[in-house]
C-alpha cells in the first residue's frame, strides 16, 4: 500500500509569508496561521517544529478548529502532522489526543484517510498501546490514561475499515492489536472485532500470537472463541495452557462443549499433558 505524496505548497508558503512578522508565542492568534483567509502549512509545521510548547499547542489548536470545520483543507498537511507527533507528541498525551481528533475529523469527511495514511496512524497506535490506558471521559485533561485511550480509539477507528478488509495491512498491525487487547479500555473492544473474524477466515495469520491471546483470555472472556479457533492450525502451541484451558473449564459454563472437543484432541496427540488434570 503506497502512501500518496503530498501536494506542493506555495513558496510563500513555506517561507511562512503571512504570518506577523515577529511576533512571539503571546502574539500568536489563528489568523498568525492565515493568508488572504488560506491556512498556511509552512507556518503552521514551523511553530510545531519550533519545540516550544505553547507554540506547539497553539498551532495544534488552530489545526483542530480547522478541521472541524473545513477538514479537506487540512488533508494535505496530515502526512506532516503525524510524521512529526511520532517524536513532537512523545510524552504530551494532550497533543495526541488533539492530533487524534484533526486525524478523526478528517477521516470523517475523508474516508480514505485511514488507507492513505494507515502506516504513519498504525506507528502511532503502536506508541499509545504501549502506554497505560483507563476508560473515562477527558475532562479538562486530567486522567493521562484516559487521555491515550480515548486518543487510541479515535486513531483506530480512522484504520479500522483497513484492517479489515486488506491482509498485508492486518499483518503488519498485529503486534499492535494483540497490544491493545491488553488494555484496560474501550479500544480492546475495537481490536476484538478485527481479531475474532480472522479468527474464523484465517486462522493461520495469528498462529504466533496464541501465547499473547492466552495471556489474557482469562481477563477478556470474549477472546475464547477466537483463541479456540486456532487449535486447528498449531494444537502444539496448546500444550504449555493447558492449565489455563482446564481453569476456564470450571469457571465458564458457556464453552465448555468446545472445550471438551479440544481436550479429547489432546488427549490422541499429547496424552502426557493432560495426566495432572
Amino acid at each position: 500500500m503506497s502512501v500518496p505524496p503530498r501536494p506542493p505548497f506555495s513558496e510563500a508558503a513555506l517561507r511562512g509569508v503571512g504570518s506577523p512578522a515577529g511576533s512571539d508565542v503571546g502574539g500568536i492568534t489563528p489568523k498568525s496561521f492565515l493568508s488572504d483567509g488560506m491556512l498556511e502549512v509552512g507556518v503552521v509545521m514551523r511553530h510545531l517544529r519550533s519545540g516550544n510548547p505553547r507554540m506547539c499547542k497553539k498551532a495544534l489548536h488552530v489545526l483542530a478548529k480547522q478541521a472541524a470545520e473545513n477538514p479537506e483543507e487540512i488533508e494535505p498537511l496530515l502526512r506532516d502532522l503525524l510524521q512529526w507527533a511520532r517524536s513532537g507528541c512523545e510524552g504530551n498525551a494532550d497533543g495526541m489526543l488533539k492530533v487524534a481528533r484533526i486525524v478523526s475529523a478528517v477521516n470523517k469527511k475523508c474516508p480514505r484517510t485511514g488507507t492513505t495514511h494507515f502506516f504513519l496512524i498504525v506507528d502511532l497506535l503502536e506508541n499509545l498501546a504501549r502506554q497505560e490506558m483507563a476508560e473515562g471521559r477527558v475532562v479538562g485533561y486530567s486522567d493521562e490514561r484516559a487521555v491515550v485511550g480515548n486518543a487510541a480509539i479515535l486513531l483506530f477507528q480512522a484504520v479500522q475499515q483497513t484492517l479489515s478488509t486488506d491482509v498485508a495491512a492486518l499483518e503488519g498491525a498485529l503486534p499492535m492489536l494483540f497490544n491493545l487487547l491488553t488494555k484496560d479500555h474501550s479500544v480492546r473492544f475495537a481490536s476484538y472485532g478485527v481479531i475474532a473474524p480472522v479468527s474464523m477466515s484465517s486462522p493461520q495469520l495469528l498462529a504466533n500470537y496464541v501465547p499473547q491471546l492466552f495471556a489474557v483470555v482469562r481477563q477478556f472472556a470474549n477472546l475464547l472463541i477466537p483463541l479456540l479457533n486456532l487449535y486447528a492450525v498449531c494444537p502444539d502451541h496448546f500444550v504449555a495452557h493447558v492449565d489455563v484451558l482446564f481453569d476456564i473449564y470450571e469457571n465458564e459454563s458457556s464453552n465448555r462443549a468446545a472445550l471438551v472437543e479440544i481436550f479429547g484432541d489432546m488427549a490422541k496427540r499429547q496424552p502426557l499433558a493432560l495426566e495432572p488434570h
